[in-house]
């Protein structure tokens, strides 16, 4: 299930390990103006499910809490 973040604006963590290195970046993604290449970055978020987020919020509007990001069939 993804962890949803309330602070100014919904986020979304992602995290980026490098292969050979021992340093791991955690950033924020906003659900509400990610692209579908960006929202696939999140873990166990593929391409199919990229799209049905994006297919939700413009039907829909932003999302605005963690029951909006519900309506989301995963």
């Amino acid at each position: 299930m993804l962890t949803v973040c309330l602070v100014a604006m919904l986020r979304l963590p992602a995290k980026q390990v490098e292969v050979a290195g021992t340093r791991e970046i955690t950033y924020w993604i906003d659900p509400n103006a990610a692209d579908l290449d960006t929202l696939c970055l999140l873990p166990r978020i593929g391409r199919g499910i990229a799209q049905r987020i994006i297919t939700d919020r413009d039907a829909n509007g932003p999302f605005r809490s963690a029951a909006d990001m519900a309506r989301v069939p995963m």
